[in-house]
């Protein structure tokens, strides 16, 4: 039998309202260092910036939507703030808007559905390192 994957957006009520009335919805950034990088993690204690995350894969960094920039072949990431290295955009809305049953990330990679498609909730799904690896 194949391994099955689960893909969970959960939305709030109210979010798909925003969503049917906007086409987008902020949510906060949940700053949990559980289900952060690794390379992020020692920072989290650091990050001041109030950070919202959109349905669309939008950033906001303390109230005002940034430019992604790309850094390594069609990768974004977005410049939290001057002490903590730059954070990928589809980790980000993974952290924010996917369900992660788990404890901690660790072994865990946030997977493209489409490869180098949008940074988007449904473009986006927690698998593990070893199947990704298959994948690719």
């Amino acid at each position: 039998m194949a391994e099955i994957i689960q893909h969970i957006v959960n939305y709030s009520l109210d979010e798909l309202k925003e969503i049917a009335k906007n086409g987008e919805v902020f949510r906060k950034y949940p700053k949990n260092p559980n289900h952060a990088l690794l390379e992020i993690r020692e920072h989290m204690g650091k990050i001041t910036a109030d950070i919202e995350v959109s349905s669309l894969g939008r950033i906001k960094i303390n109230g005002n939507i940034v430019t992604p920039f790309e850094k390594e072949k069609g990768w974004f990431y977005v410049t939290i703030q001057e002490n903590v290295p730059d954070y990928r955009v589809w980790r980000l809305v993974a952290e924010t808007w996917l369900e992660f049953p788990y404890e901690d990330t660790e072994g865990w990679v946030v997977h493209h559905i489409v490869n180098e498609g949008k940074d988007i909730p449904e473009n986006l799904i927690w698998i593990k390192n070893e199947i990704h690896l298959k994948i690719h």
